[in-house]
């Protein structure tokens, strides 16, 4: 059985009130609807585990979802979710008119006089939109609010990625949404996103949003804001929020480039926040501005924010990157999980879990049972053990979930990062591998924690599959292995007298027992 790499998911947090689909009767447009038409498109309509949702597949789809909000179209219990990556075309950058095109229209707006405000729940389900170009007049009106969304109320926008993007604005402007009184969760701006303000009188300009009253969080911003000239006034200019009342937490400024507020303060987090509860921001290679406000925060623009690591630099652990050897100061790791879904995860660092995150489970034994192989993981609760390797489940009802997970440096990386029960071996990595014959030493089982389809073959959440070559295990993951002291290549019909006469399992199945004993 060839094994393919499995991509997990990137998943954000989201509150009870969206799980519940269609708030009225989980249905759109009643029982049996597959379609509805509105702003002059025709959305067709699917279901998964929350209920019914009108399916995003296409710049008609987005545009008519901005059509139908912009003319005040109801959203309130309403789901839609991306179910692709959705490209616009735009002018190359250097082209006449570049600079002020507009090809997208921002879905909702705030102005002084008349809102129409996204109330429902957006899920982009890990896709990207790019290429979008949006360009705000000098005035008010509907610039009052600018970006994927120019206002959201009491709505969700969540799993979304913004890439390729152009944004100019004067007031409340964001890569995600301008303004928002509801929930970002899990939102990511990419490096080659700019916002741009070239009027004077500018305000409020962040990479996941400009002005938020609601809650940001699981976000990841590497922003790039520029001002139009050396007199252009400017306040409150961050790389997840502008302005913020409530304080944002578990968010990621990676690269970003914020520019000095002349007028008023900027941040690599926020450029200004009412709230002082901010907790566990943190940013690494930014290039925040210098100004004259005397004290110069670089987290967030008007307050010392380094109490529960609101606003703090940090060195970032990826899953696409070896563990450096040596750390010091504050170590951020951000990784991607499926919610309800095992993985695998090891850590250099002892981790006292979020009791409401999920649970975590160690390798306890190794059996076969008629013809199936079980590989038993037993739950642990309390501190997890630095070097360990823990499978984790999260918790299932926080839908999808983006998870920080923070310590204090210097860190020992070179940990055997195993639990061996018999010849079988449960074993963590501190670099990604990529398994090519000659480094191929024994059979590797690669962890899967969704159904996929292998040669035809379905593959349940919950097993082990054979590891091929070119197989790849991402760093800070786990992986089962049989005896390393064999390094022949596997062949079809090699086998094993420790395991019988048989064969080598193609899969080997995990059962996961809870620390009550079920």
């Amino acid at each position: 059985m060839k094994r393919t790499f499995l991509t997990f998911l990137s998943m954000a947090f989201i509150c009870a009130m969206t799980l519940t689909g269609c708030a009225k009767d989980d249905n759109p447009t009643g029982a049996g609807a597959d379609s509805e038409t509105m702003g002059g498109y025709e959305f067709a309509i699917e279901r998964d585990a929350q209920g019914a949702y009108y399916v995003v597949d296409g710049t008609a789809a987005l545009d008519a979802l901005a059509a139908y909000v912009n003319s005040g179209g109801e959203t309130i219990g309403k789901r839609f979710k991306m179910t692709a990556d959705i490209t616009y075309s735009h002018k190359a950058d250097g082209e006449e008119g570049a600079d002020t095109e507009k090809n997208f229209t921002p879905i909702g707006y705030n102005d002084q006089e008349l809102g129409h405000f996204f109330y429902g729940t957006f899920d982009g389900d890990g896709h990207t939109i790019s290429g979008i170009r949006i360009y705000g007049s000098a005035d008010g009106g509907a610039s009052s609010g600018i970006g994927l969304f120019g206002a959201t109320y009491a709505g969700v926008v969540q799993g979304v990625t913004l890439a390729d993007a152009r944004i100019t604005g004067s007031r409340f402007t964001g890569g995600i949404v301008g303004v928002t009184y509801g929930r970002i969760n899990d939102c990511h701006v990419a490096s080659d996103v700019t916002i741009h303000a070239v009027q004077s009188e500018v305000t409020n300009l962040g990479g996941i949003c400009g002005w938020t009253q609601g809650s940001v969080s699981y976000c990841t911003s590497s922003v790039k804001i520029i001002l139009g000239s050396s007199d252009t006034k400017c306040k409150e200019v961050g790389g997840i929020a502008g302005r913020s009342y409530p304080g944002p937490d578990h968010n990621l400024v990676s690269g970003a480039v914020i520019p000095a507020a002349k007028d008023y303060s900027h941040g690599a987090i926020c450029g200004y926040s009412v709230s002082t509860n901010l907790d566990h921001n943190y940013y690494y290679n930014c290039k925040v501005a210098s100004d004259d406000i005397t004290p110069a925060y670089v987290g967030v623009g008007n307050m010392d924010a380094t109490g529960n690591d609101g606003a703090v630099p940090a060195t970032i652990l990826s899953e696409t990157e070896a563990v450096p050897s040596t750390m010091t100061g504050k170590v951020a790791f951000r990784r991607t999980f499926t919610g309800g879904k095992a993985t695998s995860i090891c850590l250099p660092f002892a981790y006292t879990p979020n009791k409401n995150e999920g649970k975590y489970y160690m390798f306890t034994a190794f059996t076969k049972e008629k013809d199936e192989y079980f590989a038993t993981m037993t739950e642990t609760t309390g501190t997890l053990a630095a070097n360990t390797p823990y499978m984790f489940i999260p918790a299932s009802d926080k839908g999808r979930q983006l998870i920080f997970y923070f310590g204090e440096a210097n860190y020992d990386v070179s940990g055997e990062l195993a639990t061996t029960i018999g010849v079988w071996s449960f074993k963590g990595t501190y670099e990604p591998r990529t398994y090519g014959k000659a480094s191929f030493t024994g059979w590797i089982y690669d962890f899967v924690s969704k159904m996929k389809t292998v040669d035809g073959v379905d593959v349940e959440a919950g097993q082990f599959v054979e590891a091929e070559y070119g197989t790849h295990i991402p760093s800070l993951s786990c992986y089962l292995q049989y005896k390393d002291e064999d390094p022949q290549p596997k062949t079809s019909g090699m086998k094993r007298a420790d395991v019988g006469s048989e064969n080598l399992p193609e899969t080997v199945n995990v059962r996961f027992v809870s620390a009550t004993g079920e």
